[in-house]
């Protein structure tokens, strides 16, 4: 179901990976959250991240976990060589839970422009209004 083998899975029990319950007849249960750890793990090793690294991932995910958000709404990917944590709003290390920033700025392009644009068409239609020449003034302050 999540693309790993069952024996790459009893290891992650062995290991304290994830935690199943146990059924009534000893059969392993398995809740989202796990699901979700098992999915990660094969994710990041097809991204070349180190088993050990992989495996101490979750721990440490635990520990440094922002409170209030369910792991099932998290996305835990590699980048390079950094286990990394994230949804919408942020990105965290699972190693050390500090937040990364998103220099990107092609959103702010996308977000600014409207904003550029109905200032400009605002000024055109104040000069049309005044019919006058712009003063120094007027420029520097649309700058």
């Amino acid at each position: 179901m999540v693309g790993l083998s069952v024996g790459q899975v009893r290891s992650y029990v062995r290991q304290g990976f994830i935690v199943p319950e146990r059924g009534p007849r000893g059969a392993l249960s398995f809740i989202c959250e796990e699901m979700v750890l098992l999915r990660a793990a094969k994710g990041l090793l097809a991204s070349k991240i180190p088993a050990r690294r992989v495996r101490t991932a979750p721990g440490k995910l635990r520990i440094n976990f922002p409170t209030g958000r369910p792991l099932r709404a998290l996305r835990i990917f590699a980048d390079g060589d950094e286990v990394l944590v994230g949804d919408d709003r942020s990105k965290f290390r699972a190693g050390d839970g500090r937040l990364l920033l998103d220099f990107e700025t092609q959103n702010l392009a996308e977000q600014a422009a409207p904003i550029a644009l109905a200032a400009v068409r605002a000024e055109r239609e104040i000069r049309l209004a005044k019919a006058s020449q712009p003063t120094a003034e007027t420029w520097y302050e649309r700058g």
